[in-house]
């Protein structure tokens, strides 16, 4: 996918248009088998109960901020009116699962979108006193019930398809799917999702005037601890504490993404990045991307080899370090490097495949500095580096 995306831009100019068509064609297959993988396995994770939730307190604010921000550049490109409102009876804080909360509405919003061609979608946070079903023990019980709404001017759903779309590759009708594409898995789970977080899901529709799509939560008393966030810059260690200056920032300073912003990288001219991956693929893809900026880019394909080649090259600006990798894994290179004082502010953002609940926490408290899930979009990738790079007097950057 990452090869693809390179020839898709075609930066020579040097291909047709029908071979960049091609290109464009190829990516888009990917990205579809890779949602519908990641679909699958979230949701046999879910049915299995191996997802666990992390009860935190969560800014109310911090959730309209973010969501605001994930579905700008598609408000843009739709023409659409988008809105988020908070009644003024909702606590500032909610306790919940902001990871997973974050997801269920990120789903609604997605599919209120994608089955809006005009009007618009609008978000209400605000207390309720009925609307879910008799059976939901958690909610019938509970002191307080926060309702969020997605509410669109869409397609909508026939009365006897509105409890069918919970299930799992199910689009309304079954015409839907080919029409406006999408694996069917959103739905199926974010209700599992709801019902981890001792909530649920309703909908409301009409057809061709649109749906409204509510989650209802148990409100609970906040607990006493730091408050979880839908975009954090910096995530605590595994034990709660923050991770250690010496490896949190460029040169042993915490990053305030002021250095460079990610939209003013045109080259990575100067910039000497180190690639460890074990597989030979993933750093073929990587090496030319980073070339592609203009950057020095060396490899290692082994733990050993990576700490070898950081002690031999005092010029590395930044790491890119696999995680999954046999004899000797990327945590136990990373906790390697840091015990070495001329080392320690090094950034090395971990950059792998391995996307389980805590992963980030680990790989921050064995010594990354940062950290980016695979399968590798270049815009976001520069966009993680850009906080960790030096700054290049001249044309550079």
């Amino acid at each position: 996918m990452i090869l693809a995306e390179q020839l898709e831009d075609d930066p020579d100019n040097n291909m047709s248009d029908t071979q960049v068509e091609y290109a464009s064609v190829i990516l888009s297959s990917g990205k579809d088998l890779l949602t519908l993988l990641n679909g699958i396995l979230e949701l046999a994770k879910v049915e299995s109960g191996t997802v666990t939730v992390e009860m935190t307190d969560v800014p109310l604010h911090q959730l309209r901020r973010s969501l605001m921000r994930d579905f700008e550049q598609v408000v843009e490109s739709k023409g659409l009116g988008f809105s988020i409102e908070m009644a003024h009876d909702v606590p500032e804080t909610i306790v919940t699962d902001s990871q997973r909360l974050g997801q269920i509405l990120k789903n609604l919003l997605a599919n209120a979108f994608k089955f809006t061609e005009r009007g618009e979608v609008q978000m209400k946070v605000g207390l309720a006193a009925d609307g879910w079903g008799a059976e939901a023990a958690a909610l019938n019980e509970a002191s307080s019930v926060l309702a969020i709404s997605v509410r669109d001017t869409g397609i909508g759903i026939d009365k006897e398809h509105e409890q069918r779309i919970f299930e799992a590759f199910v689009q309304g009708d079954g015409t839907t799917a080919r029409l406006y594409g999408g694996t069917g898995l959103g739905l199926s789970i974010s209700r599992e999702l709801a019902g981890l977080l001792d909530g649920e899901i309703t909908v409301r529709s009409v057809p061709d005037h649109g749906s409204t799509f509510t989650v209802f939560l148990p409100l609970r008393t906040p607990v006493a601890a730091e408050p979880g966030s839908f975009s954090a810059d910096l995530t605590p260690a595994a034990d709660g504490t923050e991770p250690p200056v010496a490896w949190v920032g460029p040169r042993g300073q915490l990053p305030t993404g002021s250095q460079q912003h990610p939209d003013e990288i045109r080259s990575l001219e100067g910039i000497n990045v180190l690639v460890v991956d074990d597989d030979f693929r993933n750093v073929f893809a990587l090496t030319a991307l980073l070339e592609r900026c203009d950057a020095e880019v060396t490899s290692a394909e082994n733990g050993p080899d990576a700490i070898a080649a950081i002690k031999q090259m005092p010029n590395v600006d930044v790491v890119l370090m696999d995680i999954m990798m046999p004899v000797m894994d990327g945590y136990a290179v990373m906790r390697t490097v840091r015990a070495l004082d001329e080392f320690k502010s090094l950034p090395i953002i971990a950059v792998t495949a391995k996307v389980v609940a805590g992963e980030r926490d680990r790989c921050l408290a064995a010594g990354a500095s940062d950290y980016f899930p695979k399968p590798v979009n270049t815009a976001e990738l520069l966009a993680v580096m850009a906080p960790w790079l030096p700054v290049r007097t001249g044309p550079a950057l």
